[in-house]
Order: structure tokens, then C-alpha cells, then sequence
């Protein structure tokens, strides 16, 4: 191998850190440690990715962190080891982890967990006993080395550069070339060398200067860039760039850090440099001009700036460290001083702040001096709640007395202390004074202090207006005294909610009144009436309300104990937008008790520490993209996906998201179903219980302005219906149900059928008895009977008699002939019938037969109607068996008809000997009785055949009962 010539252009650059800015406008804003979530307070390095979310490796595991939560995952998610050394991203997004000695992972996002080896087992390739070293590649993908050569995983394909000479091994790719060969250095066992490399050969080397051993010099590749450090010379990078070859020719330059470096890295905007005693050199990245450095008490690890401009220090037992931009000036206090919450604040003419606290103590500071007020005081509380500057004079208020210029007491009218609560400037040589009972007034040139004739209340805040009128809160509500007059006013009759308990009053000088409570928001009040109330419902961040200031013309800054709100409008305070502060927006507290404006800058007294806010501040609107992190259906962990469709039982789904932006501004999320209305969830977990059908959901973050996000999650899913509820089994069901209808249908009509045969069939035999029953009527015996009769009248030479007899004989032959057509006629006609009949009987029977007919005055016989010809066998029976046979008495054939239990009753009764057996026909001529019983059944009338004899002992003969339908004509 020929070793070609080294070209050197070599140019110094030599950092003055004495000139450099300390903290680039950047302000610690917190720490986030295990109290937080974090699996480890010993972070490693971070990395945000693309959809918002920071990587957080630790020794315990890697969290991923939305702004507000930290989500852990470790082993049990697919981690190689707990121990995470270094977290990357590629080009496309896709997050890998370098885990202590262990094969390289991915983050698979459908998933929601990590991918190792032993799921990709091209993973597994990747083997060795050192530690694993990661970088991103510009043009894709990511490579990991170790003792074993360089892998490179790009686009899906895993390619394993080793070399083939003896005590070479690559590092870090540096440049790829356009004829395929790559730019690297030698890691291996001699001296170290830059290498040109091309399907595992050597093809070009230039050794690298100042680099006794591999193990003398530690490194960064970036962007085709080479950053060698030395342990001979740790103050100082070589920079190695702009690689050609043909031959291997090389630029060096240096950068010059002036002490000790322990680490260094990329980020999208800077090269950092962290030294051994802790501070983080942060330097332009092109240029590697020195830009700021940051320090503090903790020991640093990594530096991370996002998207957003913030920087995240990675440390080594303090956890996270969160830098913001600083849009917030907070003034500094001494190391030893630790009673920073502050009640109150003030300033003099010249900018000097003053600031009362807790502890008796006010401060006096300007930033770069600070100088401590101790008041004495024998009360058990002297919370300095008030502090006001007059006449070049300091006036500060508290239980424990009033103090001007911090040490002369001042006393009451009665020559004691005074114990206040609150007091404010009435003119320029008068000041309000509000105590445990009435109002006072302090002249501030004598120092006297008079009492006003105001309500006995304690008073917990003043506001003073145009007019001389004085307004003055009080646990029980709002009160108003009017100096002229000397009169005080209780404003609570005007409005029952102005006696809710009263924290802060304001005047603005658009003549509106603010007054703020302890649980209700801010009131606004017009011509001393009630004219509109803020609260959280209009966007206001608390409503417990601390402090109120006016600032610019239309401007109102409202102090709780979870930030500010500042409330801004132009003609009225209907017309209003708001804007709400914060931690997370450079407050060193978000218990804000007391504010002041002055010159387009509002000062703070917080809760830690006092700072000043430009009053044109403006909070950027943040439109907070949301992301599914985790679905659960059934209790299962599912894969992640924005469609899904379900089985009908899998309608148990809980929903996980998070809401991400770094700086801490997310607030809540709101979710609809559908086009639903939107609803608050303040968790960031939506747990459903879904019936069959399709749904989409909706989820999109809230800012702590009220800013809703403009680009919601939207998750779709479909619940299939159960079989016995879907369109298919319904049809199923019809089908079937249809078949058993129309195979019941068809049943009913063959049985309709049969029985519509059936009854033909029986119309066939009645039609036949009823012929039968006429032939019978017309028998050749009964013709001849009646024919002889009429002759032997004939003979006889009774012609009336003979005559009548052949009349009735015609009438009784036309009825039957044409009755014999008809299966019913009236009971009227039967009657005629039946009488025409008898009369012909009788002229046969003289001397033996006699006959009634009875009809119940109920019966109309005209309208009813019975078969035809119906009592004339029963009554031919009862002539022939019953009456003919007699030889010593009378004849009689009773004929009765009547109705009983809506029925109607015939009976044939006559009084002969009666028949041997009942319900039995006696034999005879006639109409043949088995007929008249087939005709009887047709028609369903019931038939009863009585012997008389075992009714009576002086009863004899037969009853024949019919009973039948009572039927209308």
C-alpha cells in the first residue's frame, strides 16, 4: 500500500471564553427527576423525534416525554438491557437505542414497543464484547460499531464493513464516495489513520497527527467531519473535513476549548462541548464560533436543543434540566438567602425594586446589588404585605406594625402600634390604611394616623378613584366610603355576589372597578353595579384571584395562585381576549400575590422570587399535535393504527394519547364522538364502551390559553353487528319464518280445503237425506192412506169433507215439494207445515187424535229460522206409535216451541205408551228416524227422547226435545 502525501491547510481557532455571553438569553426553568416519572435521575443523552416526543435514555430504561407525562419502557417492551447509553434518530423517523453491550434496537411505532434481536434476527448479526457506538447517517439510516467492524442498517438492508487486514477496523463512516468507496479511520491496534476503504480493502490511508494510540484520543463524526481530541492535549479539537481522494487528501483545523473537555456532540443547531468541570460549551456548529455556556449545580452528561429552542441538559444524578428562551427577568437573590416567597412589591424612581416576604425581611434590588431589610416586630406574624413608595419615603405594612423607611414605627391614634393588612396611596402626602377595624388615614409629613368613620370590618384590600371614593374588601364583600362625605357604603345589597369574599381591587381609568374573590373569578363593576364576571368558563387561568394592576390602556394583569391572566379589550370588557403566564413561560412561581406596572413592565412578588415581564409579552398560540400512544381493547394491548374494525364483543376500548409540546403549555384535551359535542377530558386516557356501528373519534389538545388544536387525532372503528342483530340473519329469519308462514298457509288451505270438501260432501248426504226425507213424505203408503180416505169419504157421500180433505192433501204435497229445495224456512212456515199435516191425521184418526201447537208469546215465529221439515218425522212417530195404537181413550200430539239460554226449544209430546227404551227409535214406517238423526248432527241440534213413564207415575208417553241455534232470518 502506498502511503500518498498528506495536505494539511491548517487554521486555529481560539475561543475567549472571558468574552463569551453566559447564558445566551436562556433561564434554568426546571428539573424533572423520578418525582416526575423518570425511570432514573442519570440520564445518558435525548433526541426529539419526529412527531414532537423526547427521548429520554437512562441507565434505567428510556422515557418517552409529551411535555407533561413520561412514558417508560424498558425490557418488558422489547429494550436489549435497562441501560440505555444513547438514543438516535434516522432520516425517516425511526428511533434506535444503543443498549450497554447488547445488539441493536429499533422503535416499532404500530407496535408501541421496541424490536431486538430476537425478533429481527439481522439485528442479531451485530455481536461483540464492547461497548456498541450509534450514529445517524446523513444520507439514511444508522450505523452501530465495535471491535467487530462498522454495521450499517439502511433502507431494510443490513451491510457489515470489515476489514480484511490484520489489526484494522473501521469507526465511524465518515464520507461515502461517488466510485464506492467510503472515508473512515482506523480504530484497530496501530497507529491511527485516516482510511479509504472500498469492499473491504484499504485502498488509501494518511495518518491521523497527534494520536500516539486508539486509545489516546477520543472522537465525533458529523456532517463528513472528523473531531479528534487528544488526552495529551484535551483543551483542543482537530477538525478533519473536506476529504478527496485520488489521492486521499485532507483540511485540519482546531478548535480551541480552554479547559478540559469530558464530553462532546451534534444538535440541529450546535457543537457542545462539556468540560471536566461541568460547563457546557455551547458553539455555532458551522464556524464553531462559542456561542454561551451554561452551568450549574449539577454535573452534565449531554446537551439537546428541540425544535421549539429549548435546551434539555441530560445529567448525571439531577435528572433532566429544561433551558428556555428567557422572555421572563428574574432577579437574582444571594446563594444564602432562601426566603424568596415574596408578599409584596414596590419601586423607587430610579428602578429599585423592594420586596416583602414571609419572614419580615424586605429586599432591595436592582440586579446587580441586594441588600436586606430586617423589621423588628414582638407580633407572632409580620408578613409584609404591603410596601409603599411617597415622597421619596418607604411605608411597609404588616401585623407585626407600619414602618416608615423600614425602622421608625409608626403608631396609631391612641399612641400604639399599628397592625394593618393592607394600605395604599390616597394623594401625594395621604395614605389608606386597612386593619382588623375601621379605615385609617397616615399623613406622611407628621406621621399621624387618623381613624375614619368606616364599617368595623377587616380590611383585606384598597383600591382608591377618581373622586376621592375609597373601595374596600372584606371577608364578607365589597364596600365602598366616600371621603367627602364621610360615608361608607355596603355594595353586597346591590348584587348578592359582591359579598363573596374580596382579595384585590382595581380602578382603570376607563372608570371600571375590578374586583377579585377568593372562589369566584374576577367581577367587573360599572357605576357600582355588577357589570360582568371572568372566571375559568371565560378563560381565565384560576378563580382564586390574589392581585389585580392595570397595565396599558385596556390591558388588566390578574395574579392567582396558578399564574397570571391578562385580560385585554378595547371599548369594553365584553370585547376581551386573554393571555395566560406561567412557569412554563419563565415564571419563577406561579403564586403571584402581588403586581405593579410601571413603564411597560409589570413586577412580580411570587412564590420564589420576584422578576419583571415585558407588558407586550405574547405567548405564541400552540397548536399541540395529539398522538396515540397505546390501545387496550378487551384489556389487551393492541397494535396502533387510526382504523379499526372489530368483532361485535370487542367493545371494551381504552385509548391512550398524548398531547406533546416540550415547553410545558398543554393544558387538556377534548374529545367528541361522532359530531358529537366536544367534551373536557383531563386525563390522557379515554376509556369507550361502543355498541354495533361505526364511529369516529376525535382528539385534539387544549393549550393553557384556552387554544384548541386545529389538527385533532381521529381514530376510526367499526363494531360488527352479533349475528342475531345483523341485516343478514334478520333476512334469514324472514326467509325461514316466510317458509314456515306460506308452508302453514299452504297446510291451512288444504285443511280449509278438506274441510270446504268435507263440507260439500256432508251438503252431498243432507242434500240426499232431504230427498230421502221428501220421497219419504211422498211415500206410496201415505198417498195411498190419504187417497183411500178420501175416497171412503167420497162413499160416504161427504163431499164438503172429501173436498177439504183433497185440498189440504194438494197443500201438504206443494209445501213439501217446495220446502224439499230449501235447507231452512222460517218457523212460521214450519207451523203451517205442521198443522196442515195434523189436520189430514186427524181426519184419518177422528175419534182418537187430537193435537196442540203452543208458541211462546217471546218467539216471533216469522223472523226465526230452522231446518226444513224438521218435527214432521217426530210427529208422524208420535201419531203412528203413540196415538194409533190406542184402544180405550183419547189421543193427544202436544206441539210446544219456547226459547231457553238463547236457544230454541221444540217439543213433540204425545200421551201413548210411550217407547221401550230412551234415545231410541222405535221401528216403523215412515221417515226413517236414522236419517233424521244424520240431519239433526249436520245441523248440530242436540236431540232428547224422554219415556214419560220414568218421569211420573201418572205420566204416559213420549217427549221428543230439540234444541238448536236460535238463528235470525
Amino acid at each position: 500500500m502506498r502511503y500518498r502525501l498528506l495536505i494539511f491547510s491548517l487554521t486555529v481557532i481560539t475561543i475567549h471564553l472571558t468574552a463569551v455571553a453566559q447564558n445566551g438569553g436562556y433561564s434554568l426553568f426546571r428539573s424533572f427527576t423520578v418525582a416526575d416519572g423518570l425511570p432514573s435521575n442519570h440520564i445518558y443523552t435525548s433526541v426529539e423525534d419526529n412527531k414532537g416526543f423526547l427521548w429520554v435514555a437512562t441507565d434505567a430504561g428510556i422515557a418517552r416525554f409529551d411535555g407533561k407525562h413520561f412514558q417508560i419502557f424498558t425490557t418488558r417492551d422489547g429494550l436489549p438491557d435497562d441501560d440505555v447509553l444513547d438514543v438516535v434518530k434516522e432520516n425517516n423517523g425511526r428511533i434506535w437505542v444503543n443498549c450497554f453491550k447488547q445488539s441493536p434496537a429499533y422503535f416499532d411505532e404500530v407496535r408501541n414497543r421496541f424490536i431486538n434481536s430476537k425478533e429481527d434476527t439481522s439485528l442479531a448479526k451485530v455481536k461483540g464484547t464492547t461497548i456498541m457506538n450509534i450514529l445517524p447517517l446523513t444520507e439514511g439510516g444508522v450505523m452501530y460499531y465495535n471491535e467487530n467492524g462498522s454495521w450499517l442498517f439502511q433502507h431494510g438492508i443490513l451491510t457489515n464493513i470489515k476489514l480484511d487486514k490484520p489489526g484494522f477496523s473501521t469507526g465511524f463512516l465518515i464520507q461515502k464516495n461517488e466510485d464506492g468507496s467510503f472515508i473512515t479511520f482506523n480504530i484497530g491496534h496501530y497507529t491511527p489513520m485516516i482510511l479509504q476503504i472500498k469492499n473491504g480493502k484499504i485502498i488509501d490511508t494518511v495518518p491521523l497527527e497527534n494520536c500516539a494510540s486508539p486509545n489516546s484520543f477520543h472522537y465525533l463524526v458529523r456532517d463528513n467531519r472528523l473531531f479528534i481530541i487528544s488526552d495529551a492535549d484535551a483543551r483542543k479539537y482537530y477538525v478533519y473535513t473536506a476529504f478527496q481522494t485520488s489521492p486521499l487528501r485532507i483540511r485540519l483545523d482546531s478548535v480551541s476549548i480552554g479547559e478540559p473537555v469530558f464530553w462532546q456532540g451534534f444538535t440541529a443547531n450546535y457543537f457542545n462541548v462539556i468540560s471536566k468541570n461541568g460547563i457546557v460549551h455551547v458553539l455555532d456548529k458551522d464556524n464553531f464560533r462559542h456561542l454561551f455556556q451554561l452551568s450549574g449545580n449539577y454535573s452534565p452528561n449531554s446537551l439537546y436543543n428541540d425544535s421549539k429552542e429549548n435546551i434539555w441538559i441530560s445529567t448525571v444524578d439531577k435528572g433532566l434540566i429544561l433551558y428556555k428562551k428567557k422572555q421572563v427577568e428574574i432577579f437574582p437573590v444571594p446563594d444564602n438567602f432562601t426566603n424568596t416567597h415574596f408578599l409584596s412589591i414596590a419601586r423607587r424612581p430610579d428602578g429599585t425594586l423592594l420586596a416583602g416576604n414571609f419572614n419580615g425581611q424586605i429586599i432591595e434590588t436592582n440586579g446587580k446589588y441586594f441588600i436586606t431589610h430586617q423589621l423588628s416586630s414582638d407580633h407572632n406574624t409580620n408578613w409584609q404585605r404591603k410596601i409603599l413608595i411617597l415622597q421619596n419615603k418607604v411605608f411597609s405594612f404588616s401585623e407585626g406594625g407600619d414602618y416608615q423607611d423600614f425602622n421608625h414605627l409608626l403608631l396609631n391614634a391612641t399612641g400604639l402600634r399599628s397592625s394593618s393588612k393592607t394600605a395604599e396611596v390616597f394623594n401625594d402626602s395621604l395614605l389608606i390604611e386597612g386593619n382588623y377595624g375601621r379605615l385609617s388615614i397616615i399623613n406622611t409629613h407628621t406621621g399621624m394616623m387618623t381613624v375614619l368613620p368606616s364599617f368595623m370590618k377587616r380590611t383585606t384590600c384598597i383600591a382608591i378613584t377618581k373622586g376621592e371614593q375609597i373601595y374596600h374588601g372584606s371577608t364578607d364583600g365589597l364596600y365602598k366610603f366616600d371621603y367627602n362625605k364621610r360615608t361608607d357604603d355596603s355594595l353586597s345589597k346591590r348584587h348578592p355576589m359582591l359579598g363573596e369574599r374580596i382579595t384585590s381591587i382595581c380602578s382603570s381609568p376607563d372608570i371600571h372597578v375590578w374586583v377579585g374573590t377568593a372562589s369566584s373569578g374576577l367581577f367587573v363593576l360599572r357605576n357600582d353595579s355588577l357589570f360582568k364576571i371572568f372566571s375559568v368558563k371565560e378563560g381565565i387561568i384560576s378563580n382564586n384571584i390574589k392581585c389585580i394592576t392595570a397595565g396599558r390602556p385596556g390591558e388588566i394583569w390578574v395574579g392567582s395562585n396558578s399564574g397570571i391572566g391578562v385580560i385585554r379589550y378595547m371599548d369594553s370588557p365584553d370585547d376581551f381576549t386573554y393571555q395566560n403566564l406561567t412557569i412554563n413561560d419563565g415564571l419563577p412561581s406561579n403564586i403571584i400575590n402581588e403586581m405593579l406596572y410601571n413603564k411597560d413592565t409589570i413586577y412580580c412578588a411570587t412564590g420564589n422570587g420576584i422578576c419583571a415581564i415585558p407588558a407586550n409579552i405574547n405567548i405564541t398560540r400552540f397548536d399541540i399535535p395529539v398522538r396515540l400512544t397505546g390501545v387496550v381493547i378487551n384489556n389487551n394491548d393492541t397494535v396502533i393504527s387510526d382504523k379499526y374494525r372489530l368483532k361485535y364483543d370487542q367493545n371494551n376500548i381504552e385509548l391512550h394519547f398524548a398531547g406533546i409540546e416540550l415547553g410545558g403549555h398543554f393544558n387538556y384535551f377534548q374529545y367528541r364522538i361522532n359530531n358529537n359535542d366536544w367534551q373536557k377530558l383531563d386525563a390522557n386516557t379515554l376509556n369507550l364502551q361502543l355498541n354495533s356501528g361505526s364511529y369516529t373519534i376525535y382528539i385534539r389538545a387544549v393549550d393553557v390559553n384556552g387554544n384548541a388544536g386545529t389538527k385533532p387525532l381521529v381514530i376510526s372503528f367499526t363494531i360488527s353487528t352479533p349475528f342475531w342483530k345483523a341485516i343478514w340473519f334478520w333476512l334469514l329469519i324472514t326467509l325461514v319464518s316466510g317458509g314456515l308462514i306460506i308452508g302453514f298457509l299452504r297446510k291451512r288451505e288444504m285443511v280449509k280445503r278438506e274441510v270446504s270438501l268435507q263440507a260439500m260432501l256432508n251438503q252431498k248426504k243432507l242434500t240426499e237425506l232431504e230427498l230421502q226425507a221428501l220421497k219419504s213424505q211422498i211415500n206410496p203408503h201415505f198417498i195411498f192412506n190419504c187417497l183411500n180416505s178420501i175416497k171412503l169419504l167420497s162413499h160416504q157421500q161427504k163431499h164438503a169433507e172429501a173436498e177439504k180433505y183433497l185440498d189440504n192433501f194438494a197443500a201438504l204435497l206443494h209445501a213439501a215439494l217446495e220446502q224439499s229445495s230449501l235447507q231452512q224456512i222460517s218457523l212460521q212456515q214450519e207451523i203451517h207445515f205442521l198443522e196442515n199435516y195434523l189436520s189430514l191425521e186427524k181426519l184419518r184418526f177422528p175419534d182418537k187424535l187430537n193435537y196442540t201447537i203452543e208458541i211462546d208469546k217471546s218467539l216471533h215465529p216469522a223472523q226465526l229460522l230452522i231446518p226444513s221439515m224438521l218435527l214432521q218425522p217426530y210427529i208422524e212417530n208420535a201419531v203412528k206409535h203413540g196415538v194409533a195404537p190406542l184402544r180405550n181413550r183419547q189421543g193427544l200430539v202436544q206441539i210446544r216451541f219456547y226459547q231457553k239460554n238463547n236457544a230454541l226449544i221444540a217439543e213433540v209430546q204425545d200421551n201413548g205408551n210411550g217407547i221401550e227404551k230412551e234415545n231410541h227409535d222405535t221401528k216403523g214406517t215412515g221417515i226413517g228416524m236414522e236419517n233424521t238423526a244424520r240431519r239433526s248432527k249436520l245441523y248440530d241440534i242436540e236431540t232428547r227422547i224422554v219415556n214419560l213413564r220414568t218421569v211420573g207415575v201418572n205420566l204416559k208417553g213420549t217427549l221428543v226435545q230439540l234444541t238448536m241455534s236460535l238463528l235470525l232470518k
